[in-house]
């Protein structure tokens, strides 16, 4: 999902390599990379897996902030979500609107 707006601030994450970011680490171990990032970094961290940026959000309140309160101003109208969505269908994860409402 991506934020829009003039608001959205940077979120600190782990550097990564020049083009592949964070994905060299986070395919050796992902849950040992996500579990050292929450805890090096917060409750928020920015990852770049090569030109895709991404946000972990590990706290109760940020995951209800995004998914629930906020959840329009996290479209997923981007072309990694176009490739899932070719794959996966407009299943939960790449839905969103009321048929995303429907299916949480």
């Amino acid at each position: 999902m991506r934020a829009h707006g003039p608001s959205v601030n940077r979120a600190p994450g782990p550097r990564g390599q020049f083009l592949l970011g964070n994905l060299p680490r986070a395919r050796r171990n992902p849950i040992a990379f996500f579990m050292d990032s929450f805890r090096d970094y917060g409750e928020v961290v920015r990852f770049r897996f090569g030109p895709v940026v991404g946000h972990l959000v590990s706290s109760s309140e940020g995951a209800n902030h995004v998914l629930v309160e906020n959840n329009k101003n996290y479209g997923k109208q981007t072309r990694g979500y176009r490739n899932l969505r070719y794959v996966l269908g407009n299943g939960l994860l790449t839905s969103e609107g009321e048929t995303w409402k429907r299916q949480r």
